[in-house]
């Protein structure tokens, strides 16, 4: 039996639209993803990957998968972007530049916190004046010095950076981009329950419509809707009792 590490726009689902359905990962090859961007951390033999890097590069996929975030978005967030929001101070939230200059604030997942936390530890000293949360770092010297670092990522690089990963992963090519992983973010958020109007507001959404692209429904999942809203007996009860009085 083959084992597909992605299902594209769930598939499975009997009454999706397949005309307007998104390309998204599942849960476990999203979890493969973030455990292999994670795992270049660790210098070995085999990764060579600078920390600065390999720290920039997983804070960045976390905040594309986990939060959601367009390729654009992520690459104009700025070190300012974080900030306490609540009284108590123990989550921090983001502020996002969207679409049409539309501002929205997120609270950042606790991974996503700690992965930020790792980059701003491992962030270069030739970037202590880049306003850029996520800025180019170029190739390192061997002395660990970043000389062509700062200004800003290109969506091309913001690629080229996310498909070695996920393709390693076992995503297949055409999946294999970092506006999949918003696409990810949307899908899971509804196969975990979440709200519809919660993940407009995630998301930066303008119409409800786009959003509810990423709700999947089963038909047992509407069967059970519509079984747990029903008072009395059921049709097949009912439909039941006639058939033995007719036998009768």
């Amino acid at each position: 039996m083959t084992c597909w590490p992605f299902r594209r726009s769930y598939s499975d689902d009997p009454l999706k639209d397949a005309a307007t359905a998104r390309d998204a990962l599942d849960a476990d090859a999203w979890a493969r993803v973030r455990a292999l961007a994670r795992a270049r951390l660790v210098r070995s033999a085999r990764t060579r990957t600078a920390r600065p890097t390999a720290a920039r590069d997983h804070a960045l996929i976390l905040v594309l998968g986990d939060m959601g975030l367009r390729s654009h978005e992520a690459r104009s967030l700025l070190v300012s972007s974080i900030a306490a929001r609540r009284s108590d101070g123990l989550r921090p939230w983001l502020t996002v530049v969207g679409k049409g200059d539309k501002v929205r604030r997120l609270p950042i997942p606790t991974d996503v916190d700690a992965a930020l936390l790792r980059w701003e530890r491992e962030r270069p000293p030739e970037l202590a004046d880049d306003p850029l949360l996520f800025p180019r770092l170029g190739r390192p010297r061997r002395d660990g010095a970043f000389p062509d670092a700062g200004g800003k990522l290109s969506g091309q690089a913001l690629s080229d950076m996310v498909k070695p990963i996920m393709l390693a992963a076992g995503v297949a090519g055409e999946l294999a981009h970092p506006h999949v992983l918003r696409h990810t973010y949307g899908s899971l958020f509804m196969r975990n329950g979440g709200e519809l109007s919660k993940l407009q507001a995630l998301m930066g959404h303008a119409s409800s419509e786009t959003t509810s692209l990423y709700v999947h429904h089963t038909r047992e999942g509407l069967e059970a809707a519509v079984s747990a809203n029903e008072s009395g007996r059921s049709l097949l009860e009912a439909h039941a009792d006639r058939r033995r009085r007719r036998a009768s």
